[in-house]
């Protein structure tokens, strides 16, 4: 009777263990406790933190109007810091312009411009002379915006270096991802079988040429 019971109970033992490691496989292969939809969503904000650490800059935009004698291009006192600049007309058109030694030099005859400063423009200095004159500044605000410049440097390194891109992204090696925007297109296969989380943000991009846009970029994990 022993040798009965000590049989019967060695295999519930052994059933026991079994239904245990096959409801654990269960749970890991259909369940994915380890891919939750709450990860998912957490790493697409992550992405999207880290899309603005590496491309988002800090613009001063200013109006100023010129008073000193018509001329067909002027140096006025620079009233901001920074070294870059992009100058436009109302029109919003760009007009050729640089910083240098806390002056302000722009090359049009017109005397009413926007101006944009940040030392984060990849503007290039120029070595045009022009005669001093005076100015009114209308104000001066600041403003966050993603530099479309850096955008085109981090899809470069997306197809360049994946897995480097996923490590500026903060996205583990168990994840793949994308951002698509109408000026972005880093993607890469998605397979049809695997469940995708995508969330859409809006953010301000400005171009090296002075324009402001807001545009959608939609991010995707998988």
């Amino acid at each position: 009777m022993k040798d009965k019971r000590g049989v019967s109970n060695h295999i519930e033992m052994i059933l026991a263990s079994t239904v245990f490691i096959l409801f654990f496989f269960f749970v890991m292969m259909f369940l994915k406790p380890y891919k939750t939809d709450t990860l998912t969503t957490t790493l697409v904000d992550g992405i999207d933190y880290n899309l603005d650490r590496l491309s988002l800059i800090s613009v001063n935009k200013a109006f100023i109007n010129v008073t000193g004698t018509d001329s067909s291009c002027y140096n006025v006192s620079s009233p901001n810091s920074a070294n870059k600049v992009i100058v436009t007309d109302l029109k919003g058109e760009k007009i050729n312009s640089f910083c240098s030694e806390g002056r302000l030099i722009i090359d049009s005859a017109e005397k009413m411009y926007y101006i944009y400063f940040s030392d984060n423009f990849s503007v290039k200095d120029d070595s045009i002379k022009c005669t001093e004159s005076t100015s009114k500044l209308g104000g001066i605000y600041t403003f966050d915006a993603i530099y479309y410049d850096k955008l085109d440097e981090i899809e470069a390194n997306y197809y360049l270096n994946y897995s480097a891109s996923k490590k500026d992204f903060g996205v583990s090696s168990q994840f793949d991802f994308s951002i698509e925007s109408d000026i972005l297109s880093m993607t890469t296969y998605i397979p049809e079988s695997v469940e995708v989380i995508a969330k859409e943000y809006n953010k301000k991009v400005i171009y090296n040429n002075g324009t402001v846009v807001n545009t959608v970029f939609l991010i995707k994990v998988w």
